[in-house]
């Protein structure tokens, strides 16, 4: 299952991506392809601009357990910002593992809060 945090839907909305490009992104760290593991589940995976490479893309910050529930924390421009700082990423892999430790009762109550949003796949698991 794929989730986004309300602040990565904040963004996400912005970006010029659906949510087949999420798809995509979590059958490709699902088969090692990650720009980076940054422990406590959280990885960072590029997402191309349509029409672009991945290079001038997006960078995302995703906590997971691989090929059960993938959680997209947080999105940026490359072209506005390098990188996540020290700060940014302890508070994002405190944020990941709380997330992939919630049980499906819990996900759901986040859901009807609106603290995550449940990307609907065209093939779903459930």
């Amino acid at each position: 299952m794929i989730y986004k945090t309300k602040e990565f839907q904040a963004r996400f909305k912005k970006a010029d991506l659906d949510d087949s490009d999420l798809e995509v992104a979590c059958d490709e760290i699902a088969a090692g392809l990650v720009d980076a593991d940054l422990g406590s589940h959280l990885y960072k995976k590029r997402i191309a601009k349509p029409g672009k490479g991945k290079s001038g893309g997006y960078r995302t910050m995703v906590g997971a357990v691989i090929n059960d529930k993938y959680f997209f924390l947080y999105m940026f421009e490359k072209n506005a910002k390098s990188n996540i700082n020290k700060q940014e990423r302890i508070a994002l892999k405190e944020l990941a593992k709380e997330l992939v430790g919630f049980n499906q009762m819990t996900i759901g109550e986040r859901i009807a809060s609106g603290e995550l949003v449940k990307v609907d796949s065209e093939v779903d698991d459930e």
